[in-house]
């Protein structure tokens, strides 16, 4: 009762105060916030309209943040402010401290200190504070843990280090969440110049501490993370004509893509295959069709390779089965039937065709063993009541797709050889980690969470051929009674990287699932089109960042929808790609001291086009991990075009990679070592990334950069993210150069000049979704600003010196248009090449008159 009294008073005292005054002070949404701030008490007691621009106080700030959450949640948990040094609970802070208290309120209430991002630099321009230009980027991770704080920091010494740990991350966050209905950041940034500025050590104002909890308040509903911001199909932005134009294309697109006919011919001997058929039959007919991917696959190898390694289940089949093997040969089609579903790989003949017949769905060959539902297949671990343990051992899983929608996630902990390490679930860690371990105990894992127990690995590398125990916590019960659908993301067999197409083959019109790599394209002239990739990747690479580049302990994660990994002439057309954990399309070289040769390690004439990729890690990748990390000059990329493909919502909507901080999640990411010549980036829509990640993300050499063109292409990002990371690198591969590029005013110009894109297409920030009903602040109009009307030509006046004929051209042999006499005056626009002047005549014509006819009056 007291505390709802004091309340009552607070908004009667602010109404007051501020009913007339505020709407009188500013015009459109932020006049509105500061009315509704008042009203629901979200000013310091005692304020009045005098005291707007004083600084706020300490304890003011904590009071206000505190009030916020409990208003949007319905509850407030007490956070834990010993980190912020203030002299007295009455003393000024700065704007910085101000992000922080909001940004750990925030994550008190939700239960403990949210993870704060790693970044590779601070943003561009974005405060007054002197930094270096290349920063390490290494933000540690705040929590709160059974009462705890770690790594406690003073931001008020003035300490760097304490900026980058939690200050630069919490203004990041003030920055980027914005009130969904005025489309103002909690705190708003200032444009001087060329470059946006937080202020980040100026004093936080009674003003600005009111609209930042009103609009952290009005945001709560919308946040997942309170570091990412709304994470709905259009990230932050308000949908615009120009944004649902963009989703109306990549539904389209979505639809022919799913439903595309299937048009491919063959030179050779066609077969069949039908989850209806038979292995003993002929497969040259739909009713005398082959039945299993152990028969497509038997000769796909050679003798050496396959029927020597009895770990492909081709091996066992075949060794059953020695005079049933397929004879596939080079112009050979293979036809599976639409709506059947097969589990394995799809191993390719060189040469041959793969796709489908008959109607419905693509045939889809999945990845995942078996549907895990069943409550037969799961038991408790031992002294657990939600910890289930899969009746099987499994090769690593990198997710599950649990009834077709919710994804358990993988826990990944550090495996020395000897035990695993709990290492906060990071994939980068520090050493430090690693001096006094934490032995990981999987009876800690959350709701929907599975951790895989391979105790068989190296140090430093996973070996797909390795099984263990799956432990999977399921706090509803049984979870094969819980969900009628179980996928793995894994293989089904000793050689999981995923189905291969091998040198001349086409792919077409078959969707792949549950894999660690869907399409592994190897050889040269390979075509993958109209194909369905889903629900892929997650599982460990390896326990080091040495084939990255990156030194030290790791645990690498990858699995990509299309590994474009050919040697020379490929193409990839009209493919749906969507939930991969790592990339959908990477086209990575290898050429390091392993590599045979550097011409066995070249990617070359690579055409993609026509993809549509939505809600993965990463849409496009083209790197040469080792020679962008050592400088090597050696020709990698040849003659590497992306053309009209669409990558929408690029780490934001996804499960993949939610659990990384230290993941790059960019739409297109080129890393061009100092061997490229001709990557073409034309026509291809970049809509929205994770508010944490760069649109495009572009690191080069001086030698290389203009080897990379963007043509024509069309950019939306969320309202303040990143649009553009580049990295710019010398003769010893070392950072030199570093920065992030904001989607602010100046976007268009580091497009034109950053990107070169001269042609480019750029959705502005987005204006409030209720602009009708309120005025577009003048904060949000600075940003939408329409292009300038062009200007009519100034007309200026010559004089005819002598009576001369106007002709049609710069030319005395063209056509004359008319006559004028001596002393006349005619307005002129400009001057041709030859120095004529442009003039028009008493009757409106334009024509030309020779400068030796006539001289300009005055300037």
């Amino acid at each position: 009762m007291k505390r709802l009294f004091a309340l009552a008073m607070i908004i009667m005292i602010c109404i007051s105060y501020f009913g007339l005054h505020v709407s009188a002070e500013s015009v459109g949404a932020a006049s509105y916030e500061l009315e509704q701030a008042a009203a629901l008490g979200l000013l310091p007691q005692g304020c009045d309209a005098s005291n707007l621009d004083a600084p706020i106080s300490y304890d003011d700030m904590k009071s206000v943040a505190r009030y916020a959450i409990e208003l949007g949640y319905g509850f407030s948990n007490e956070p834990d402010y010993t980190w912020l040094a203030c002299a007295d609970d009455s003393a000024s802070i700065m704007r910085v401290e101000g992000a922080v208290i909001l940004y750990l309120t925030l994550s008190a209430a939700r239960g403990d200190w949210a993870p704060v991002p790693r970044f590779e630099q601070s943003f561009s321009g974005s405060a007054n504070i002197d930094r270096e230009a290349t920063d390490k980027g290494e933000f540690l991770v705040y929590k709160k843990k059974d009462g705890v704080t770690v790594n406690v920091k003073h931001l008020s010494t003035g300490d760097a280090e304490a900026y980058d740990n939690i200050g630069w991350p919490a203004i990041n966050f003030a920055t980027a969440v914005v009130n969904p209905e005025s489309g103002l950041p909690i705190l708003e940034r200032e444009r001087i110049g060329e470059d946006d500025f937080v202020h980040p050590d100026r004093e936080m104002t009674v003003r600005e501490a009111a609209l930042a909890a009103y609009r952290l308040y009005k945001a709560l509903p919308t946040l997942e993370d309170p570091m990412v911001g709304n994470q709905n199909r259009s990230g932050s932005r308000t949908l615009t004509e120009a944004d649902r134009a963009i989703l109306a294309k990549a539904d389209a697109l979505r639809e022919a893509i799913i439903n595309s006919p299937t048009t491919v011919t063959v030179t050779g001997t066609t077969y069949y295959v039908s989850n209806g058929g038979s292995d003993d039959n002929d497969g040259l007919t739909p009713e005398t069709a082959w039945a299993t991917l152990d028969k497509v696959n038997s000769n796909a190898y050679t003798d050496d390779m396959m029927l020597n390694n009895p770990g492909f289940p081709e091996y066992l089949w075949t060794s059953k089965n020695p005079n049933k093997r397929a004879n596939l040969k080079a112009g050979d089609g293979v036809f599976f039937e639409r709506g059947g579903e097969w589990r394995g790989m799809l191993r390719t003949v060189e040469g041959a065709t793969y796709s489908a017949y008959g109607e419905g769905a693509k045939p889809r060959i999945l990845g995942s063993p078996e549907n895990g539902a069943g409550g037969w297949k799961w038991s408790l671990a031992d002294g657990s009541d939600n910890i289930w343990v899969f009746y099987k051992d499994l090769q690593d899983c990198g997710g599950i797709l649990l009834d077709g929608k919710t994804v358990a996630v993988k826990y990944t902990a550090y495996w020395d050889g000897e035990r695993y390490i709990d290492v906060g679930n990071q994939q980068w860690f520090d050493n430090e980690l690693l001096v006094n371990p934490t032995p990981y105990d999987a009876r800690t894992l959350g709701d929907l969470q599975f951790f895989n127990d391979i105790t068989s690995y190296t140090p430093n590398q996973a070996i797909y051929s390795q099984y263990g125990k799956l432990y999977l916590r399921c706090d509803a019960g049984n979870p094969g009674y819980v969900y009628r659908s179980i996928e793995f993301f894994t293989g089904s067999d000793d050689w999981s990287s995923g189905s291969v197409a091998n040198s001349g083959c086409v792919i077409d019109n078959l969707c792949f699932l549950y894999s660690v790599n869907a399409i592994n394209a190897s050889g040269s002239n390979i075509v993958i089109r109209n194909c369905e990739i889903g629900w892929t990747g997650g599982c460990i690479l390896g326990f080091g960042g040495d084939g990255l580049g990156v030194g030290g302990a790791a645990i690498v994660r990858y699995g990509n929808g299309i590994a474009l990994a050919a040697r020379d002439s490929l193409v990839v057309r009209s493919n749906y790609i969507y939930q991969i954990y790592d990339e959908a399309l990477a086209v990575e070289s290898y050429n390091d001291p392993d590599s045979r040769d550097d011409v066995e390690g070249r990617r070359e004439n690579i055409l993609v086009e026509g993809n549509l990729v939505e809600d993965c890690s990463g849409a496009g990748l083209i790197t040469g991990w080792y020679a962008f990390n050592t400088a090597k000059d050696t020709l990698s990329f040849l003659n590497v075009t992306f053309r009209d493909n669409m990558m929408l919502n690029t780490g934001t909507t996804g499960w993949a990679h939610q659990d990384d901080d230290g993941y790059h999640r960019s739409a297109m990411e080129i890393l061009a070592n100092r061997g490229v010549k001709n990557i073409l980036i034309e026509n291809n829509t970049f809509y929205v990334t994770d508010m944490r990640n760069p649109l495009l993300f572009f690191g080069f050499y001086e030698d290389s950069r203009d080897e990379v063109r963007f043509i024509g292409n069309t950019y939306a990002q969320n309202n303040y993210g990143v649009l553009l990371h580049t990295e710019f690198r010398n003769d010893g591969a070392e950072v030199v150069e570093s920065a992030d590029y904001l989607n602010g005013l100046s976007a268009m110009d580091v497009i034109v000049n950053r990107l070169g894109d001269k042609t480019a297409v750029l959705l502005p920030l987005t204006p409030p979704a209720d602009a009708d009903e309120a005025p577009i602040p003048a904060y949000i109009q600075r940003f939408v600003m329409p292009e300038p009307p062009e200007q009519p030509k100034q007309m200026r006046s010559v004089i005819v010196l002598l009576n001369a004929n106007i002709r049609a051209a710069a030319t005395t042999e063209s056509e004359i248009i008319g006559k004028v006499k001596e002393g006349d005056a005619l307005d002129w626009s400009d001057t041709d090449d030859t120095g004529w002047y442009h003039v028009r005549l008493p009757d409106g014509a334009l024509g030309y008159i020779s400068p030796k006819l006539a001289e300009p009056i005055g300037d």
